[in-house]
């Protein structure tokens, strides 16, 4: 191949055309191109003159240049553009090149030595020789192939690492074919077959959620009783799928069924069926359905089956494996197989995500609500998990039930665990209202942070404005009792002041026009009470987690309650209203009506709030009765008057 032929120059030149006699390098230096053939340098031996034809030369071609004394200093890297200059003002006397000319190190006059980098394919031998310059041919070295061929084995060794344990091994039970391990294995659903008898959990030891257990309760006693139900033409629930918020009891319940049953009980979790490897999470379904049809009449239940009953097509990228499953799933369930001995009980936190092809009736017959407990509930819960614990005489389980007003079964374990530790903490015997009550603030506000410094001035804002809340709250009619009230900083708050919710609005969810905007005006009474007191220009930040509470239930008002103006109309606007111009200023509208009813009330009121305030200075922390009393206290001096 002739230089001249090659039509572009690469590497670190130049990208433009050149000419047949001439080659473009860096920093404009200009080299005579050669009209042969390259040299294929593979051997020292094999080296030629390219002018003379002399014999092969072996490492060495010598010129009439001696070299100097070498100094004792590192190499130079030099560009190839100095190294062309420093060849053409005569100033190299020798140069060693790597046998596959990618790299030369040159020897100047003064006995440095310049690393360069040579581009792919350049003359640079010819080059050197029509300078009369000495070169040495070094020999590559075989570390970086021995280097490339100890990395290929680690790799095909971590491969084969990876398909061992994944595949649970390549040996015993068949190898990759079948048998308890290999690749057979890897295909099996890890479902357990609970053993009825140990199991400890049963209905009475559920509690709170007494309609979603009745209906359990049936299926259970289909089970053991078939005849009285198939003697009115009644069938087994071919599936049952409860749902609710979390901690409301859905994995106990099914617990409780396996305890009760009287049948083999197969339990697995959603996300064992999800697999990268499509086919292997439908073959996981297939043998679950195999060990329940083996084991029948059972009941299966698959916790948090969202994770593998998602519906189809949600998204724009497809996933075969999901669809695989869940299609298997389907077919297993309602298909061409009869599985009628097979029950399936199934939980989820979010039922409007599952597919609606495995909600139809066939499939899941039932769906379960389970739902936070109320009153009577609450306290069930509670005699159940204090049943073990030592209770002083001051614990009134009723008024504690009474108190945490929208907690779930698993928060009111939690809150019994947590009173239980702060007595273990103090030394206590037993259990007593107060630790109770440390619990249930540590659970809605956070820890109390005692070491945290705080200013006379910052002590005073904060009472002040958690007094301004307070204030609010007791004179709006038909609200939300105040419970307790704190200016000790907790969690990211500096105090709080906790509002009991009724029964009633807690269960029905039903919010009168009248109590949203009595809601708004007790979040703005801390940004009143400070204005109030301080001044406008001394109002702190503390109001911004207020402010946003307040904008919520404005735009809900407004928007999803129809409760704005008659030029907006009784409408539901919905979500995509949210930046909507008529929608923004008629929120301002309602808050700032609300900010002026709460100022106007705050002036009329303000000895309230003083005494309010001089008590949380006082004690930092007042509960409901001590409340009480100051309102009671106030309204007394104020009808004297």
């Amino acid at each position: 191949m002739l230089l001249a032929r090659t039509p572009i120059l690469k590497s670190s030149f130049s990208t433009k055309k050149y000419s047949p006699n001439k080659l473009i390098l860096p920093n404009k230096c200009i080299v005579k191109a050669f009209p042969f053939p390259l040299l294929q340098i593979t051997s020292p031996p094999e080296i030629k003159d390219p002018l003379t034809n002399a014999p092969p030369v072996v490492h060495e071609l010598p010129f009439n240049k001696s070299l100097p004394d070498l100094p004792r200093a590192p190499p130079i890297k030099a560009s190839l553009g100095e190294f062309i200059n420093d060849v053409e003002q005569d100033k190299i006397l020798r140069v060693f090149i790597k046998q596959d000319k990618t790299m030369l190190r040159a020897i100047n006059e003064e006995g440095y030595q310049e690393v360069v980098t040579l581009p792919y394919d350049i003359p640079i031998v010819e080059y050197l020789l029509e300078h009369k310059i000495g070169i040495d041919i070094i020999e590559a070295s075989n570390n970086g192939q021995i280097f490339n061929i100890i990395f290929i084995i680690v790799q095909i060794a971590f491969f084969f690492f990876i398909l061992r344990s994944l595949f649970g091994g390549m040996g015993g039970g068949g190898g990759m074919g079948g048998g308890a391990g290999g690749f057979g294995k890897f295909l099996q659903s890890d479902s357990k077959i609970v053993d009825v008898e140990k199991t400890n959990i049963k209905f009475c030891d559920v509690a709170g959620i007494d309609n979603a257990k009745r209906d359990l309760q049936e299926v259970v006693d289909f089970l053991k009783n078939p005849e009285k139900y198939t003697s009115v033409g009644a069938k087994v629930p071919r599936g049952v799928i409860l749902h609710g918020p979390p901690g409301t009891g859905k994995t106990l319940l099914a617990k409780a069924v396996a305890g009760e049953a009287g049948v083999p009980f197969i339990a697995c979790s959603g996300s064992a069926f999800v697999e990268m490897f499509v086919g292997v999470g439908a073959s996981r379904i297939r043998d679950l359905f195999k060990k329940a049809a083996e084991k029948a009449p059972c009941i299966v239940f698959i916790d948090e089956i969202d994770s593998v009953g998602k519906k189809r097509g949600a998204s724009m990228q497809g996933n075969d494996e999901r669809d695989n499953t869940i299609n298997q799933l389907l077919t297993l369930m309602d298909g061409f197989e009869d599985n009628s001995a097979i029950i399936l009980l199934a939980a989820t936190n979010r039922l409007d995500l599952i597919d609606e092809a495995l909600l139809r009736p066939g499939r899941f017959d039932r769906h379960v609500m389970v739902e936070t407990p109320d009153l009577k509930g609450r306290e069930a819960i509670l005699r159940i998990h204090t049943k073990n614990k030592p209770l002083d005489t001051d614990v009134d389980v009723k008024s504690i039930a009474q108190t945490i007003v929208g907690f779930s079964g698993a928060d009111i374990q939690n809150l019994t665990n947590e009173a239980a530790i702060y007595a273990a903490r103090e030394n206590c015997k037993k259990i007593t209202k107060r630790h109770f009550d440390l619990a249930f603030e540590k659970i809605i506000l956070g820890e109390e942070k005692r070491t945290m410094l705080i200013t006379e001035k910052k002590k005073q804002i904060l009472a002040y404005h958690e007094a301004g809340h307070t204030v609010m709250g007791l004179l709006m009619k038909d609200y939300d009792v105040v419970r307790k009230v704190s200016i000790i900083p907790r969690g990211k708050t500096g105090g709080a002041t906790y509002f009991e919710p009724s029964e009633d609005r807690v269960d029905m969810s039903l919010l009168s026009k009248t109590y949203i905007e009595d809601k708004m005006v007790v979040a703005l009474g801390g940004r009143v009470a400070e204005e109030l007191v301080f001044g406008t220009d001394n109002a702190t930040t503390g109001a911004s987690g207020d402010l946003q509470e307040v904008y919520k239930l404005a735009y809900h008002y407004v928007a999803m309650f129809g409760f704005g103006s008659s030029s907006l109309g009784p409408v539901y606007w919905g979500p995509e209203s949210y930046n909507h111009e008529s929608i923004n200023k008629e929120i301002t509208n309602v808050v700032q009506k609300q900010y002026d009813r709460a100022k106007q009330l705050m002036e009329d009121n303000k000895e309230m709030l003083v005494s309010i305030a001089k008590a949380l200075l006082e004690k930092e922390t007042i509960d409901e009765k001590e409340i009480k009393d100051i309102y009671n206290t106030y309204l007394d001096s104020k009808n004297n008057m």
